[in-house]
């Protein structure tokens, strides 16, 4: 027997008493829905479910994330959305579906943030005077 956090429990597992190989997709659908939306797992499916249908995502993103990428941000709902279908079979693979989208989302926000990075610069008192001494010993 398996114990968990109602929400998080594949409903498939709860109805069955049967582990499949896509049981665990479910918990991940509903902690990249929350990682999304900053809300408890409590109703949150439908309430993702219906701001995909109607186009307004971005209503109920975190807000205390500025900026959200939305495309990317549709597309990782969009998967999650698919890893809490109520059967097993329903849900995608995780070798060939999830994984794939979720590394093309990672090198997006890596490249997102080497972009960020270069763009951004320190004031020079900034820096630490320890760091300062280590370059001046550098050049000498």
């Amino acid at each position: 027997m398996l114990a968990g956090t109602l929400f998080y429990m594949d409903p498939e597992y709860q109805r069955t008493g049967t582990i499949r190989p896509k049981s665990d997709l479910y918990a991940f659908g509903i902690i990249v829905l929350q990682v999304l939306t900053g809300c408890r797992p409590n109703g949150l499916l439908v309430r993702v479910e219906e701001a995909v249908r109607c186009g307004t995502l971005a209503n109920i993103l975190d807000p205390s994330i500025a900026d959200w990428p939305l495309g990317e941000a549709k597309e990782l709902a969009q998967i999650a959305l698919n890893c809490v279908k109520l059967r097993c079979r329903d849900r995608p693979d995780l070798d060939t579906e999830v994984l794939p989208v979720l590394r093309r989302l990672g090198e997006v926000a890596d490249a997102s943030m080497k972009t960020e990075r270069c763009s951004i610069y320190a004031p020079s008192y900034y820096f630490c005077p320890i760091l300062k001494v280590c370059k001046q010993s550098r050049q000498l």
